[in-house]
């Protein structure tokens, strides 16, 4: 019995210790791994704090970049309205460039005001306008970002400091402008330090880690432990910050206020400079895991007082957890690697042609499609510039849809021209969908382009048989007008002779026609037939004008003259009143036609008014080298439904009308070089003309 209990006992002390030894063993492995677990962490959060900033950085940059590219912004043409009082230029000069930076201003959180200075320091333009004229002073070539950026020929991003216009910490990204090599001055915008504030506050930090953000010049710009901003003792951060300006990352446990503080530094490009940014926790705090973790060996000790077995399993536990939560980790790690292979398969084997672009427009990926049809391979593609494919002549809408991209991280069928390696171009129908980060922040873009070459053939096809069949149609039109006037000149020719016989033996019956009552009737009938004759022939005279094309008689006139003559030769009416011009004019022309002419458009404007009191009024103005006729009447006007067609020939709206008339008016003017127009409300026919024209023309 005793050695039986005392083998029991040897057993369990043996059972004790061993699970103890193994116990205390694994659980200063968790312990090991549970601190490089944090810092880790850590790393990784600086990490991603700094690269949060850097783009932040570049996409501020990049947007002035893109924008400094714009033909409204590379000049500075109301720079002689620059004065002391503005601050620059006034309010409504230059509105274009001033609409580029209220469009910045608009679509970007980040900038509080665009600026732009001449090559000398002075202030050209600010937005807000009202910001501008708060200025303390009109240049600014003393300040870092301006010097900086004309030294370096390149972006640049200054120091923190307190801005004129708001008194806020700002900082300050100013682009130099060069035309020809040729300094145009420094589109610049301010930032303040909220700007970074909103771009990391979607960082999830633990509890009581602060990050803090450091300029090149040891400032701090940013820190999100607001309740020490303003007791912030720098002397205790020196060494970390000048450690991590110089290009180091690394972590660190310092006293802070008398507190062990545990700190992780990282480095991030800020246009030529270098900041950093420290990721600070209470010790305490950093590795209360770790704690814990002591603490639980503790109880475990104690615990396997109670019992091996209960120890073992528990171990065992937290150990199958942790492997479990290592294969979850493995096999989520395998699912994306497939998914990534997935769409790499997709992209790769799209008939489009697809490349991927950075916020800069370099082209980082391409798929096989894409490389071949522009005659390159993917590694000679990735690094080129988009605008090394642009044609020429879509340089500038590449330029802009570009710019349209970085603003609103899209553009939807953009038509571009594409040159390939051969020189060679065809066009193209360009979309690009915007690729964003964790920050919401714009960093790259897949670009799909559509060849539209089957598309362009179409419309130019479409476009060359809509020319051919008006062609067609106006030589049908023409072979019709051909047709109609040898009919009508034969028809008027063998029609003029027996009318001009009747008209002549009315005259001789009324002649010899005896006074009376029966002869009264007689007169009467006379003149209705004469009536008759007279209308006949002006329609056949009508058809006559319209068929013969003769040379113009051309000879120097008086204007006045020609209208006198035209008035005298029309029935008077007492409804109706003819005003004429009292000036005059001398012009080159075929008198007897430009007669024709007005007696046409008179007698057409007396048809209208018809038995109604109305007024025709015919004009004449000086326009230079032209002259200009108007005539205008009172009339109820032309239809609006057929005041299109009115001079088409054979159009009419009389029933004895023969419908060449206007075309003959038409005609007489173009063959003057002139042109004849109508418009309504009221009726007003404008005729123009040119005073001098070369005699050759009658011949």
């Amino acid at each position: 019995m005793d050695k039986t209990l005392r083998n029991i006992i040897i057993l369990t002390v043996v059972s004790i210790v061993l699970v103890t030894t193994i116990t205390t063993a694994l659980t200063n492995i968790i312990i090991e791994h549970e601190k490089n677990n944090i810092l880790n962490t850590r790393t990784i959060r600086t990490a991603i704090l700094a690269n949060a900033a850097k783009e932040k950085v570049e996409q501020m940059i990049n947007l002035l970049v893109a924008t400094s590219n714009l033909p409204q912004v590379k000049n500075t043409k109301y720079a002689d309205q620059i004065t002391e009082t503005l601050k620059g230029i006034p309010e409504n000069s230059d509105v274009e460039k001033r609409q580029i930076a209220q469009n910045i201003l608009a679509s970007s959180n980040d900038y509080v005001t665009i600026r732009f200075f001449m090559p000398n320091g002075d202030m050209y333009m600010q937005e807000p306008y009202s910001s501008q004229a708060h200025l303390k002073q009109i240049n600014f070539a003393f300040r870092d970002y301006f010097q900086g950026a004309i030294k370096t020929k390149q972006p640049y991003i200054s120091e923190m400091f307190k801005a004129q216009s708001t008194g806020d910490e700002t900082t300050c990204v100013a682009v130099p402008i060069y035309v020809h090599n040729s300094l145009i001055g420094v589109w610049s915008g301010l930032v303040q330090v909220h700007t970074f504030q909103n771009s990391l506050s979607n960082v999830p930090l633990e509890k009581n880690v602060s990050a803090k953000f450091f300029d090149h010049n040891g400032h701090i710009i940013y820190d999100t432990d607001t309740s020490v901003t303003n007791n912030f003792n720098y002397s205790e951060y020196k060494k970390i910050v000048e450690m991590a300006l110089n290009g180091t990352s690394g972590n660190d446990i310092v006293d802070i206020h008398g507190v062990k503080t545990f700190i992780v530094y990282h480095t991030f490009k800020a246009g030529p400079h270098t900041w950093a940014v420290l990721l600070t926790q209470p010790y305490s705090d950093a590795f209360v895991v770790v704690k814990e973790a002591q603490t639980l060996l503790s109880v475990i000790l104690i615990t396997l007082l109670s019992g091996a077995v209960i120890t073992s399993s528990m171990a065992y536990k937290m150990i199958k957890t942790k492997f479990q939560l290592i294969n979850s980790l493995l096999q989520t790690n395998i699912d994306l690697t497939e998914s990534k292979g997935k769409f790499k398969n997709l992209y790769d084997g799209n008939p489009d042609l697809l490349c991927t672009i950075n916020t800069k427009g370099m082209i980082i990926d391409c798929n096989k499609t894409h490389a071949t049809t522009l005659g390159y391979s993917k590694k000679e593609l990735v690094g080129k510039s988009i605008f090394d494919l642009t044609a020429d002549k879509s340089m500038e809408t590449g330029q802009v849809s570009f710019s349209s991209f970085l603003i609103n991280g899209q553009i939807r069928d953009n038509e571009i021209w594409i040159k390939k390696r051969d020189g060679s171009t065809f066009p193209s129908l360009i979309s690009v969908n915007g690729v964003y980060d964790q920050n919401h922040l714009l960093v790259e873009g897949i670009v799909t382009i559509k060849d539209a070459t089957q598309l362009n053939d179409a419309k130019m096809m479409l476009v060359e048989k809509e020319k051919q069949l008006i062609i067609k149609e106006e030589k049908s039109k023409n072979e019709r007008l051909i047709a109609i006037g040898e009919t009508a000149a034969r028809l008027g020719h063998d029609l003029r002779n027996p009318l001009a016989v009747i008209k002549a033996n009315l005259e001789v019956m009324k002649l010899l026609s005896k006074p009376g009552a029966s002869d009264q009737i007689s007169q009467e009938r006379y003149d209705a037939m004469d009536e008759s004759v007279s209308r006949m022939s002006y329609q056949i005279e009508d058809v006559l004008d319209f068929v013969r094309t003769k040379p113009l008689e051309l000879s120097d006139n008086s204007l006045g003259e020609i209208i006198n003559n035209v008035v005298r030769q029309i029935p008077k009416h007492d409804n109706i009143k003819i005003n004429i011009p009292h000036n005059d004019m001398r012009i080159t022309c075929d008198a007897r036609k430009i007669e024709i002419v007005l007696i046409n458009l008179i007698t057409n404007a007396i048809q209208s008014i018809g038995d109604n009191k109305g007024e025709i009024t015919v004009s004449i103005t000086d326009h230079g080298e032209k002259v200009i006729v108007e005539v205008e009447d009172s009339g109820p006007g032309i239809p609006d439904n057929i005041l299109p067609k009115i001079f088409e020939p054979l159009f009419t709206t009389k029933q004895t009308g023969t419908g060449l008339g206007l075309t003959s008016c038409k005609n007489i003017i173009e063959q003057h070089g002139g042109n004849i127009t109508v418009k309504n409300n009221p009726t007003k026919f404008t005729i123009t003309l040119s005073k001098v024209l070369e005699l050759a023309k009658s011949a």
